[in-house]
């Protein structure tokens, strides 16, 4: 197991605030996130961020670090992440990145 920190940015670049903002990185095997006190969470495959509102132009950023094993670090650019939000405008929306080619 490796330890691993990954950082995660969700930028609103619109002009209305996007609230409800669901954000979840997936990797390609199990990561098992480290807290500040040194206790571990349940080995997963999905890290969930969560933010009631972003303003306009805004953006929320997450530092997380994580324990993942070698075959999964191999594949790391399989991770891709899904951010799920609601707008007055647009209304509900989700979208991926990378976006899947």
């Amino acid at each position: 197991m490796a330890e691993w920190h990954y950082r995660v940015d969700v930028v609103n670049p619109g002009r209305l605030p996007i609230t409800n903002v669901r954000t979840e990185v997936h990797f390609p095997g199990p990561v098992e996130r480290s807290h500040h006190d040194g206790s571990k969470d349940v080995a997963s495959e999905v890290l969930s961020f969560y933010v009631p509102v972003i303003a306009p132009g805004g953006m929320k950023t997450w530092n997380r670090t994580f324990w993942m094993d070698g075959a999964a670090g191999a594949n790391i650019k399989e991770t891709f992440a899904v951010v799920e939000f609601s707008t007055a405008d647009a209304g509900d929306r989700k979208l991926r990145w990378p976006p899947k080619s």
